[in-house]
């Protein structure tokens, strides 16, 4: 444990570009990591795991590492400990910040992760998938901002965001009825999360959000049910800056 928090402080501190060239040594030291029963263990690598990824280039250009390192996170995002659970899906959003283009051939098995997650009892899980859904939009629209700005991205878009709609919306609008009755504006809980995400979906996907949203809107905003009234205006709201007026 001592030995992997060591090598993740190294890794976090340590300009990237001098330590590419041990990408093998720290990886197969953190992949051992993972593999130990014990929690701590696991944490310490799962945590160096993440603050090495932005110098692994050359092992996510190689199919099987990069399947491994894949395998390996994903199964770590199914922990029943939530502080493993929360860096793996950490790592999941940094490889997909940083990796996008490799992951087409994982999206299948990270759409289940985190629809799952979302659909926890747990609000704590619940969050970790909303948030990742967040940060998948924020992507994305980095791309499109750059098309937009200087007519071209190096990355191209795979428009992950627009094929999930039909499964994710419905997810985040019924978390937006789980407001806490004292909330105030600077809560941040399942509730706001969600209406954060749902506003990102809208500018990532713009028109298309609205026919997967304004028939809940519809039905829900003179309920009598406080939570779903409030639900409504609130996803009328977060869809306001996407579509066209």
């Amino acid at each position: 444990e001592a030995s992997l928090e060591s090598l993740g402080w190294i890794c976090e501190e340590t300009d990237s570009d001098n330590l590419e060239n041990e990408s093998n040594k720290i990886l197969t030291a953190i992949m051992s990591g993972l593999t130990n029963k014990n929690e701590e263990v696991k944490f310490a690598a799962i945590s160096a795991l993440y603050n090495a990824l932005e110098f692994v280039h050359k092992n996510f250009n190689a199919d099987k590492e990069r399947n491994y390192i894949m395998q390996k996170v994903c199964e770590q995002t199914q922990s029943t400990s939530y502080k493993i659970k929360q860096q793996a899906f950490n790592c999941l959003t940094r490889i997909c910040q940083l990796y996008y283009d490799f992951m087409k051939p994982y999206m299948k098995a990270v759409f289940n992760i985190a629809l799952g997650a979302c659909k926890s009892s747990n609000e704590k899980i619940g969050r970790l998938g909303v948030e990742f859904w967040s940060s998948l939009c924020d992507i994305e629209l980095e791309i499109f901002y750059e098309i937009e700005d200087i007519g071209e991205s190096d990355i191209e878009c795979q428009y992950y965001i627009k094929a999930s709609l039909t499964h994710l919306v419905p997810i985040l609008l019924v978390l937006l009825t789980k407001q806490d009755e004292d909330q105030d504006d600077d809560d941040w809980n399942i509730a706001t999360a969600s209406a954060t995400c749902l506003d990102l979906l809208a500018k990532t996907v713009k028109d298309d959000i609205v026919n997967h949203t304004m028939g809940f809107i519809t039905k829900n905003a003179n309920a009598q049910s406080w939570r779903r009234a409030e639900a409504a205006i609130l996803a009328f709201g977060s869809i306001m800056d996407g579509p066209a007026p």
